[in-house]
Order: structure tokens, then sequence, then C-alpha cells
């Protein structure tokens, strides 16, 4: 039992200090060792901590591409979760964020409806941030749907609820889902949503929604017409996802680069990018982003 109580608290704080470094592959190993230290010590375990280990095991997993290991880990979270529906409900919005990736829009909204049904009753702070996430959440899948309308809406509700708890990550999620829709629908607009989402992600951290934000307002540098630089900025997107240890959003952003070079004319570019990054794709089980990668060719 002594061995297992190392091994346990070895294993969780080795992970973290992986994690924090964005060392995901090693996070990985280091939360599995800790996941079965606790199956021989579950009676002295505190529930958080399993569900926190668990959780982390699908960051991880997400990060590195492994989907339905991801899904595994963070449902086993949920499961545990009996008397904090803002956490469950933040479960269920990362579980979307699986489905989005594999292309099940309709399976992500049912499990974003599922976080929102947890949460619009209340409310507290918490409880007021989650639901600005889901929201934001829903957006970018009704986005991807081409529901551009749609989108802004559910952009908009995340905006307002943002605003009202004052959490600066969902409020840089909300100006993202903001910024997307609008770029989408054509619009312009006085505020700068993509940029300010650009710096509200840097100021909290977030080397992922960085290169997620970048992403957007490159898609809207070429939509304006500036070619030369929305490949600049897919390809700052992809180092800052390299550097976040996101191995799914670098290689959908390196399959954005290998699509602008094709409409930029620069083809054997392109095409040796595209030939190179397909078993990546088809790997990651990044559906939308091998289709097309395939018709590419």
């Amino acid at each position: 039992a002594a061995r297992m109580d190392k091994a346990w608290d070895y294993s969780r704080l080795a992970a973290l200090r992986a994690r924090d470094k964005y060392a995901y592959a090693q996070a990985e190993e280091l939360l599995e060792r800790a996941s079965i230290a606790a199956r021989s010590l579950r009676d002295k375990i505190d529930r958080r901590d399993l569900v926190d280990v668990q959780v982390a095991l699908g960051e991880a997993r997400f990060r590195l591409g492994r989907n339905d290991a991801a899904l595994t880990s963070y449902q086993a979270a949920r499961r545990q979760i009996t008397d904090d529906p803002v956490r469950a409900a933040l479960l269920h919005k990362e579980e979307a964020s699986i489905y989005y990736r594999q292309g099940r829009h309709s399976v992500a909204l049912r499990s974003i409806r599922r976080g929102l049904h947890l949460v619009e009753p209340l409310g507290t702070a918490p409880a007021v941030t989650a639901r600005s996430r889901l929201e934001g959440a829903y957006a970018v899948v009704r986005e991807n749907q081409g529901r551009y309308r749609d989108a802004l809406a559910w952009a908009r509700r995340s905006e307002e609820h943002a605003e009202a708890c004052g959490d600066p990550a969902a409020l840089a999620d909300a100006l993202e889902a903001v910024h997307g829709a609008l770029s989408m629908l054509g619009r312009d607009s006085d505020r700068a949503y993509g940029e300010e989402a650009l710096a509200l992600y840097g100021q909290v951290g977030d080397r992922v929604g960085q290169s997620r934000a970048l992403n957007n307002l490159a898609v809207h540098a070429w939509i304006t017409g500036r070619g030369q630089e929305s490949l600049e900025m897919f390809r700052r997107a992809e180092v800052l996802a390299e550097e976040a240890g996101d191995t799914g959003g670098a290689a959908a952003t390196s399959y954005n680069v290998g699509d602008v070079l094709v409409r930029l004319g620069r083809s054997d570019e392109a095409v040796e990018l595209l030939r190179q990054l397909l078993p990546v794709l088809s790997g990651l089980g990044v559906e939308d982003f091998t289709a097309a990668a395939r018709r590419a060719l």
C-alpha cells in the first residue's frame, strides 16, 4: 500500500509538471500510472482528486490526437461527479470538442445542450462562466455547419454572459466566436473582435487559444483579399499550436497553410506539404481536414 501511495503522489505531481511544459506524451504516461495506483487506493483517495486525474488524462490524450481515449477519460471523470453541475457541464463541453474534431457535429451539439441544461437554472458566477463557454462552443459548431446567423446569435449570448461573469478566458472564447461568425457573414464591425480575443488569450497564457484566434484572423485576411498576410498568420498559428503540444491543432493549421498555398498558385509547395500531412490527419481522426486534403491532392 505504501508503494502505491508513493506511486499515486509522484505520478500526479510529475504529470502536472509535464503538462505545464506541454509535454503531453509524458503527462499521459504518468497519469496512466496514477490511475493504476488509484485502483488499489480507491477508498483512501478523495474523489475530486480522481476526477482531476481523469480530466488531465483526457486533456493530454486530446492534445495528442487520441480522440477515443480522451473521450473515455472525460466520460469517466464526469460519471464520478455527483455534486458539481458546473464541472459536469464543462466536461460535456470537452466531450463536444472531441465530437467536433471527428466531424460529428450533431452529437457535439447534443453534448453542449446537456451541459447547458445543467447550468442554465443556476445563477452563480461559475455557472454563468460555464454557460458562456458552452454557448461559445455551440456557436463554433454552428459556424462549421454553415449556419452563420445562428452561430452569431449563440456567440452574442456567449459574449453577454462572459461580460457578466468577468472571466477573461470565457470572454476570449466569446469574442473569438463572434469574430468567426461575422467573418463568414462578410460583416464589418467597429470592434476588433479577433484581435481582442488574441490579446486575451495571451493574457491568460492560452497558446492553443492564441493559435485558434490567429487561424480565424488568417481566414478573415484571406476573405478580405490579403493572401500573403493570411499565409503568414497561419504559419504563426501553426508554431503556437506546436509549442503548446496541440498535435491536432497543429496538423489542422498545417492543412490551412497548404490550402492557401494552392490558392496562391504555389501548387508544388502545397502538394508536397499535403502529401506529408495526409497520413497525420488521418491518424488523428480530423475527418473534415483529412477529406479536404484528399480532395486537394
